[in-house]
C-alpha cells in the first residue's frame, strides 16, 4: 500500500470532520457517527483497508473447506473467525493501519493552519465550544462570549496535564476552566490517570462538583460519569467517593427551610443530578465487582452509608440526601445490585448492622406514614407538580415511605439482616419486625375503605410493591405466627366472596414455604389427631411485648379482641365452597388461584385430615362443580364453551386439585368415594389430550392410583398410551447421529409412562387384554415362515402394539434397538409375579421367549445363545417369572429350554452355645413348658434380635412352633374359629383360574429350589386344594377374572412343608393378630378392610424421617405406599430371600402391633435411600418396579425400626393405627 499517495485523502477527511465540529455543526457533545464519519474520506477509506484485508483472509479459507450445509455451517464460521483474529497476517493489518493513521494525524498537523488561515473564529457569537454544554443560570460567563486562545492546532497535540491541572483551580477566569475541563473530557482517561498531576486534577475535578458555575459543575459531572464509564476500579471509586463528599457539602453549606424538592433551586437540582450518578454507579459497581477488591469496596459502602444517614436537626426540614435517593428510587433497587453477591452484600449488611441510624431512618419513615398514610390526590395533580418543577413534601414523604418498606423487606430477607430488630426509635419505642408486618398487613387489608376515605384509587404499581414487601416479610419464619395470620385471613373470614388480591398472594407464597402449611395453615395436638391447634405465642414473644410502644400496643389490644377460635383452614375451605358456589365472573381468576393453593396444602398428608374435618364438604362441592363443566363441555362442542363462558380456567383449576389431592391414599380413596365418575372423567380428559403431562411427578401418582382402581383400569386400557413418546424414539433412532443422549431421554420417558402404567396387576390387565382382544393371533406360531420383508420396518406405536401377541412374535425380526426397546417394556410389565403370571396365561410369553434365545444361537447345531442386551433381557424375564429370581449380572450360559432352576445355595446356620440353632431356637426351647406371658414375649424380642445380629438362619419348623406359643401370650379367646376352613367335598365344585394353576406351579418349584418342600405328587394338589377353600371361604367362587395370586398362603403352605392342616392352624392364628391386614392381602379384602389409612401414616411418617428420599420419590412420581404393597402383595419373594421372608414374618408375629408394620416397610426406605437418591439423580426411579433394592435382612432393619419406636411409640402415631385397627375389626 502506497501510504504517501493515500495521505492526501485521509487528510482532507480529517478536515473535513474537524471543520464540522469546530464550526458548531454537531449538536450532540460528540461526533455524530451516522452523519458525518461513515460518509467521510477517512472512514471509508479506513473501511476499504480492512474489508480488503478480511476479504483475502476469508477467501483463502473457504477455499480449503468441505462441503458446507445446514448442520456444519456454524461451526465452519466460528472456525474461520477464530483462525483470522488469530492469524500473523491479521496482526499485521492492525500495525499497517495504526502506521497509516500515525502518519496521517502528524501530516495534518503540519498542514493544519493553512486550511484554517482565511476563517475568522472571532466572529459570529453563535460558535459552539468542542464539547458543548447547557449552561445553567447562574452560570456567570458562558464560553462562547470568550476568545479562543492559541492556534487550534494546539487541541490535537498530547495534553499537558500539567497545564490542565493549573487550569481547572479556582485561580483561573471562568472560561478558562471551562476550556480546559472541555479538553479534559476529550483526553483519555488511562493517560490522565496515568499522568503525575492526577491527584491536582482530582481535586478540582472535586471543587467543580461545589462551584457557583454551573457550567463547570454540569463538566465536572461529566467528568466523573466518563471516570465511571472507563470501568477503571480506581477511577470509579473516586468517582463515587467525590460525588458522596459533594453532596454531603451541598446539604450542610446550602440548607433551607424547604420540605419539598424544587428544581429552580442550584442546591436542589444539582443534588437530583449527583443522586442519579450515585445510582448509576451502584449499578455498574456491582456488575464489575470481581475487579474491585474488598478494601475499595468497603470504603465505598462505608462512606456510602454515611451519606444516607444524614438528617437535619430536630428544628430543621431541610431535604437529607436520602429524601433524594427514595424520590430517584422508591423501590430501592441499588440495594439489589449489593445482595446479589456475597460479598458485597456481606459487606453492606455488616456496616448497616454497624450503623443502625440508617435502619432506623427507615422503620421511622415507614412507621410514620403507616400511622398517618397519605397518597397524591390524583395523578394529574402529581403531574402539574413535576411540570411546575417540584417535588411536594406529601411525594417526598410518601417515597421515604416506599424506599424504607422496600428496604426492610430486602434486607430482613437475610439472617444478618433480621439481627438488626428490635429497633429502638426515640429511645422510647422499641419496634419489632413483627410490628412492621402487622401493620402493612392492616393497611392492605383496609385498603377499600384508605381509598374511600382519601378519595383516591390505588395504582397496580403501588400494590405490588406493598403486597410484594408484605410476602417477603411473611417469609421470615418468626412472622409466621397465629397472630399474624389471623390479620392475614381476616379478609377471609369478613367477606368471602370477594377476595383481595393481595390475601391471595400471601397464601400463595405460605402455601409453597417447605414448612408452611403445617406452620400456617393446621397443626396437630397428640390427644386428638382431627383438632387443628393454634399455637399459643412463646415466652419470647411475651416478654418483647413488654417494651413495644404505645402505639404498637393499641394494635395488639385490637388483635387480642378478635375471635380467640381462629382456624386458618376452616375459613380458607369456606371461602373455596362459597366462592364455587356463587361462580361470579369477575372472581373466577381468584378462585382458580384459591383453588391451586388448596391443592398444594391437600397434596400434604397433613391436609387430608383437614378434608374429614370439613366432613368433605369441599370435595363434594369441587367435584359436583367439575362435573357440571365437564358435561357443559362434552355436550356442546368441547372445551371452546368454556372458553367462552370464562370457565376455562377454574376447570383446569378443579382437574389440577382432583390430581393433587389424588396423590395421597386416603385423599385418592376419599375421591373414589364421593364422586368416582369425576376421578374417571379427569383421567379420561387427561388422557385424551395431545400434551398428556408424563412429565409433572403428581400427574404419574395420580394415575398409578387410578390403574389400581377397579373403576378406572379400563381407562388406561382403552387409550392410545406412550403414542407421543414411541413416535419421538422411533424418530430419534432414524437419525444417524454419534450422540446417544437424545436416545436415552426419549427412553426415559418412554419407560417412565409404562412404568407408571403398569404399576399393579390392574393395569397390565386393562392394556394387555384391549391389546389383544382384537388380534388373532392362531395364525402367529413363531415359525420363520410368517416372517416377510416388512417386517424389518416393524415399529409399534402405542403400548397396546407392544403388548400384542402378533408384536412379541414379529420383534425377533426388527432392529436391535427395537427389540430391546419392547423387551425393556416387556421386563417393566412382567416386573411383578402377579402381571408375570397373568401374561403367561394369556400371551405365552416363556415360550415365545424361549423361541427367539433358540433364534440367537450361534448356529443351529450350538446350543450356546449369544450374549447382547436383548438376550440378557430375556433371560432376565424367564428367570424371575420362571423361579422368582433375578438374573446374576453375568450369567454364564444363555439357555432356551426351561430348566429345573438353580438350588439356591444357603449359608451354614450358626450352631449356638446350647447346641440348638441359634439364639431364638434355644430360648424356644428352654421355654416351651414355662409361663407364657408379656414377659416371656419380651425375652423372645431380645432372643430374635440377638440371633438377627449373629445371623442365625429362621428355620420353618423354628417359625411353627413360635406361633404355637405367641398364642398363648394373647388374650383373645377361642381361636379356632375365626377361619371356617370348608371341608374337602364342599370345594369339588370350585375350580382355579389358569393364572392360578400357573401360580401354583410356580410356587411348588420355588419350594423345591429352596428345599422347602419334599419332592412329592400331592404337593400340587395340596396347594390347590387350600387356594380352592379360601376362594370358598372368600365368597371368589364365582370369579372369571384373575385378581391376583395368594402369594401370602403359598408362604405359610411352605413353611409348613405343604401339611395342609398345619397350615391352616397357622393361618387360624395369624388371623387373630392386628397385622394381618396389612400382610394378608385377600384376606383384608374379604373383611373389607381399606389399608389407605394405612398407606397414609407410611408416606406421612417417611416424609418426616427421611425427607430428602420421600420428596425424591414424589418428584420422580413415584409412591411409596404403591411399592411396598406390591411387595407385600408378593409376601416380599422379590425384596428378600426365602430365609428372610421366614424372618420378616417372625419378626411380625413378635411384634404384632400394626405399628411395628409400619416401622418396618419405613425402615426399608431409610435403610436403602442411597440407593434411591442416585437412581432419582440418573431419572430411573421407575426401575424400582423392575429391580427392587439389594436383597434386604431384618438385621439390616431392626437398628431403623427401634428408632422409629422410640421416637413415637408413645406419641400420636399409635393412637391412629390402633384407631384405624379398631374400626376395621
Amino acid at each position: 500500500m502506497d501510504n504517501q499517495v493515500d495521505i492526501d485523502n485521509l487528510c482532507e477527511g480529517m478536515k473535513e470532520m474537524f471543520i464540522n465540529h469546530a464550526l458548531g455543526r454537531q449538536i450532540s457533545n460528540g461526533l455524530d457517527v451516522e452523519e458525518v464519519s461513515n460518509n467521510s474520506n477517512l472512514a471509508m477509506k479506513v473501511r476499504s483497508f480492512i474489508d480488503t484485508a478480511l476479504t483475502n483472509n476469508m477467501n483463502n479459507e473457504l477455499q480449503s473447506l468441505n462441503e458446507v450445509n445446514p448442520h456444519n455451517w456454524q461451526m465452519y464460521a466460528s472456525r474461520i473467525a477464530r483462525t483470522i483474529l488469530e492469524s500473523s497476517q491479521m496482526s499485521c493489518t492492525q500495525e499497517n493501519l495504526n502506521n497509516m493513521l500515525e502518519t496521517c494525524t502528524q501530516e495534518l498537523i503540519t498542514r493544519f493552519s493553512h486550511h484554517f488561515e482565511n476563517y475568522d473564529f472571532s466572529s459570529g457569537s453563535h460558535q459552539r465550544n468542542l464539547l458543548p454544554i447547557d449552561a445553567g443560570n447562574d452560570a456567570a460567563v458562558s464560553v462562547s462570549d470568550q476568545p479562543i486562545g492559541g492556534d487550534l492546532s494546539s487541541l490535537l497535540r498530547p495534553h499537558n496535564f500539567a497545564e490542565l491541572a493549573q487550569s481547572i483551580s479556582l485561580k483561573t477566569p471562568l472560561y478558562v476552566r471551562v476550556q480546559s475541563l472541555n479538553i479534559l473530557l476529550s483526553s483519555q482517561i488511562s493517560d490522565a490517570i496515568s499522568s503525575n498531576h492526577w491527584e491536582s486534577i482530582q481535586k478540582c475535578l472535586q471543587v467543580a462538583l461545589c462551584d457557583e458555575s454551573f457550567e463547570v459543575f454540569q463538566l465536572g459531572l461529566q467528568m466523573h460519569a466518563k471516570l465511571v464509564q472507563s470501568s477503571i476500579p480506581e477511577a470509579t471509586k473516586e468517582s463515587f467517593l467525590n460525588t458522596l463528599e459533594s453532596l454531603c457539602q451541598h446539604y450542610h453549606l446550602r440548607k433551607s427551610d424547604f420540605q419539598e424538592i424544587l428544581f429552580q433551586v442550584p442546591s436542589h437540582f444539582r443534588m437530583i443530578r449527583m443522586c442519579s450518578l450515585l445510582l448509576i454507579i451502584i449499578k455498574d459497581l456491582t456488575l464489575n465487582l470481581p475487579r474491585f477488591g474488598e478494601k475499595r469496596l468497603i470504603d465505598m459502602i462505608e462512606n456510602f452509608v454515611h451519606l444516607l444517614t444524614i438528617q437535619g436537626n430536630k428544628n430543621t426540614t431541610n431535604v437529607s440526601p436520602y429524601n433524594f435517593l427514595a424520590c430517584l428510587d422508591p423501590d430501592a433497587n441499588w440495594i439489589d445490585s449489593f445482595i446479589q453477591s456475597a460479598s458485597s452484600r456481606r459487606l453492606l449488611l455488616g456496616k448497616l448492622s454497624e450503623n443502625n441510624t440508617f435502619i432506623s431512618i427507615a422503620v421511622q419513615d415507614t412507621m410514620d406514614w403507616l400511622k398517618n398514610p397519605s397518597l397524591p390526590t390524583d395523578e394529574s395533580g402529581l403531574l402539574n407538580d413535576y411540570l411546575q418543577g417540584k417535588i411536594t413534601k406529601n411525594v417526598v414523604r410518601f417515597s421515604n415511605f416506599l424506599h424504607g418498606l422496600s428496604l426492610i423487606s430486602k434486607i430482613c430477607s437475610f439472617e444478618s439482616g433480621l439481627t438488626m430488630f428490635p429497633v429502638m426509635l426515640n429511645k422510647t419505642e422499641t419496634v419489632r419486625l413483627q410490628d412492621i408486618t402487622e401493620m402493612v398487613l392492616r393497611f392492605l387489608n383496609e385498603q377499600q375503605l384508605i381509598e374511600e376515605r382519601m378519595e383516591v384509587v390505588f395504582s397496580d404499581s403501588l400494590t405490588k410493591l406493598l403486597v410484594s414487601a408484605a410476602v417477603s416479610l411473611m417469609k421470615i419464619k418468626e412472622n409466621q405466627n397465629s397472630q399474624l395470620l389471623q390479620i392475614v385471613f381476616e379478609p377471609l373470614a369478613r367477606n368471602p366472596i370477594t377476595p383481595l388480591y393481595h390475601t391471595v398472594l400471601l397464601l400463595d407464597m405460605l402455601a409453597k414455604l417447605p414448612e408452611g402449611p403445617q406452620n400456617c395453615f393446621f397443626r396437630y395436638g397428640a390427644h386428638n389427631r382431627k383438632k387443628i391447634l393454634v399455637v399459643s405465642p412463646s415466652s419470647a414473644d411475651v416478654s418483647q411485648r413488654r417494651s413495644v410502644g404505645k402505639d404498637v400496643k393499641s394494635v395488639h389490644e385490637r388483635q387480642n379482641s378478635l375471635n380467640a377460635s381462629f382456624c386458618p383452614m376452616k375459613i380458607f375451605i369456606n371461602c373455596i365452597i362459597k366462592l364455587l358456589n356463587n361462580r361470579e365472573l369477575r372472581n373466577m381468576a381468584l378462585t382458580a388461584k384459591l383453588l391451586d393453593i388448596g391443592a398444594n396444602i391437600l397434596r400434604l398428608h397433613e391436609g387430608i385430615a383437614i378434608l374429614e374435618l370439613n366432613k368433605c364438604q369441599l370435595l363434594n362441592v369441587a367435584l359436583s362443580v367439575y362435573e357440571e363443566l365437564t358435561a357443559l363441555s362434552r355436550s356442546q362442542g368441547g372445551d371452546n364453551i368454556l372458553v367462552e363462558r370464562n370457565c376455562y380456567l377454574l376447570y383446569s383449576s378443579l382437574q389440577n386439585f382432583i390430581i393433587k389431592v389424588g396423590t395421597t391414599p386416603l385423599g385418592f380413596s376419599m375421591l373414589v368415594t364421593e364422586c368416582p365418575s369425576a376421578v374417571t372423567n379427569c383421567l379420561l380428559n387427561k388422557l385424551e389430550q395431545l400434551d398428556t403431562p408424563w412429565e409433572c411427578p403428581d400427574w404419574r401418582i395420580f394415575v398409578t392410583y387410578c390403574v389400581a382402581s377397579q373403576n378406572d383400569d379400563k381407562v388406561i386400557g382403552e387409550q392410545a398410551l406412550a403414542k407421543s413418546q414411541l413416535l419421538d424414539l422411533w424418530a430419534a433412532l432414524e437419525v444417524e447421529t454419534d450422540s446417544t443422549i437424545d436416545i436415552d431421554e426419549r427412553k426415559q420417558q418412554l419407560f417412565t409412562v409404562m412404568a407408571t402404567c403398569a404399576s399393579c396387576l390392574q393395569g397390565v390387565m386393562a392394556i394387555v387384554n384391549h391389546a389383544n382382544d382384537a388380534d388373532n393371533t392362531d395364525d402367529y406360531n413363531g415359525s420363520d415362515d410368517t416372517i416377510t420383508e416388512q417386517l424389518f420396518e416393524y415399529r409399534p406405536t402405542t403400548a397396546n402394539e407392544i403388548l400384542s401377541k402378533k408384536s412379541l412374535l414379529e420383534i425377533i425380526s426388527c432392529d436391535y434397538r427395537v427389540q430391546e426397546t419392547v423387551l425393556t417394556v416387556l421386563n417393566i410389565f412382567t416386573a411383578q409375579l402377579n402381571c408375570a403370571l397373568y401374561l403367561q396365561a394369556k400371551l405365552q410369553i416363556q415360550e415365545l421367549l424361549l423361541a427367539q434365545q433358540k433364534s440367537s444361537r450361534i448356529d443351529e447345531s450350538s446350543d450356546t445363545v449369544i450374549i447382547d442386551e436383548c438376550s440378557l433381557l430375556r433371560h432376565e424375564i424367564l428367570e424371575r417369572s420362571h423361579h422368582v429370581s433375578a438374573a446374576a449380572a453375568a450369567p454364564p450360559k444363555l439357555y432356551f429350554a426351561l430348566p429345573c432352576g438353580p438350588v439356591e445355595r444357603r449359608q451354614r446356620p450358626r450352631t449356638g452355645k446350647h447346641g440348638g440353632c441359634g439364639e431364638l431356637a434355644r430360648f424356644v426351647q428352654e421355654t416351651r413348658s414355662g409361663l407364657h406371658d408379656a414377659t416371656w414375649l419380651k425375652q423372645a424380642r431380645k432372643a430374635y434380635r440377638a440371633g438377627c445380629v449373629a445371623g442365625d438362619e429362621i428355620k420353618c419348623g423354628l417359625f411353627v412352633d413360635l406361633v404355637s406359643l405367641v398364642q398363648k401370650t394373647t388374650t383373645v379367646g377361642d381361636t379356632g374359629n375365626c377361619l371356617k376352613w370348608p371341608t374337602v367335598e364342599q370345594v369339588e365344585r370350585v375350580v382355579l383360574l389358569s393364572e392360578e394353576e400357573i401360580g401354583v406351579q410356580l410356587v411348588i418349584r420355588y419350594g423345591l429350589n429352596h428345599r422347602l418342600l419334599q419332592s412329592s405328587q400331592h404337593n400340587s394338589e395340596n396347594l390347590s386344594l387350600l387356594l380352592r377353600m379360601t376362594k370358598l371361604l372368600f365368597g371368589k367362587v364365582e370369579q372369571e377374572t384373575f385378581t391376583g395370586f395368594d402369594w401370602f398362603l403359598s408362604t405359610i403352605f411352605l413353611i409348613s412343608s405343604g401339611n395342609v392342616e398345619r397350615c391352616q392352624n397357622i393361618l387360624s392364628v395369624l388371623v387373630t393378630m392386628p397385622c394381618i391386614m396389612i400382610i394378608w392381602p385377600r384376606y383384608a379384602e374379604f373383611q373389607s378392610h381399606k389399608t389407605d389409612a394405612f398407606g397414609h401414616l407410611l408416606e406421612s411418617l417417611i416424609s418426616y424421617e427421611a425427607p430428602l428420599a420421600f420428596n425424591a420419590l414424589r418428584m420422580g412420581g413415584v409412591s411409596w405406599w404403591q411399592v411396598c404393597r406390591a411387595w407385600l402383595t408378593e409376601c416380599c419373594w422379590r425384596l428378600m430371600s426365602c430365609r428372610d421372608v421366614c424372618g420378616w414374618l417372625t419378626f411380625l408375629v413378635l411384634h404384632s402391633s400394626a405399628e411395628y408394620s409400619l416401622y418396618a416397610l419405613a425402615a426399608i426406605l431409610l435403610h436403602s435411600h442411597k440407593t434411591l437418591l442416585q437412581r432419582a439423580n440418573q431419572l430411573t426411579l421407575w426401575t424400582m418396579i423392575t429391580n427392587p433394592p439389594d436383597r434386604l435382612s431384618m438385621n439390616d432393619l431392626l437398628p431403623h425400626i427401634d428408632k422409629l419406636w422410640k421416637r413415637y411409640h408413645s406419641g400420636l402415631l399409635p393412637l391412629l393405627i390402633s384407631s384405624t385397627v379398631g374400626s376395621a375389626h
